[in-house]
């Protein structure tokens, strides 16, 4: 188990628009905010998502799959940090849509959305320093 403690934390909440792309928006919001790590929830609705789920046998994520339509972000949970100097995201998102046998719930890790309207809140914990590294699961964890 690690534990780390933050003492500095600050919150951001964000609206995302028709037509932005939920991935580079957090992306360009880790930039621009200077973030290093923070903690990222929310719900809102997509038009496409590209979702893919992790294979404990193989220790990998599967094939991505994309789902298009009028798709409810029910829930939106991840991570936020820098690798490299670069944006790192770890999200995890379940997303509904009517089918015509009712309502199916689809989830995982989320590659890409398209928003319709989203919105989000994040905890910036500007005191702490982690890096994301593949453990021998295959699932890169601080």
């Amino acid at each position: 188990m690690l534990v780390t403690s933050s003492q500095s934390v600050r919150s951001l909440v964000v609206r995302l628009n028709k037509g932005e792309d939920l991935a580079e928006s957090l992306a360009s919001l880790i930039t621009s905010q200077r973030i290093t790590v923070a903690t990222v929830q929310g719900h809102g609705a997509l038009e496409a998502v590209i979702l893919d789920s992790y294979d404990a046998r193989a220790r990998t994520y599967g094939d991505a799959r994309t789902f298009t339509g009028r798709l409810e972000l029910i829930s939106l949970q991840g991570h936020l940090s820098t690798r490299e100097g670069h944006p790192d995201l770890y999200l995890h998102a379940a997303v509904a849509r009517d089918t015509g046998n009712g309502v199916e719930v689809l989830g995982g890790r989320l590659i890409e959305a398209q928003v319709v309207a989203v919105e989000l809140t994040l905890l910036l914990h500007d005191d702490l320093h982690l890096a994301r590294t593949p453990e021998t699961t295959g699932i890169p964890t601080w």
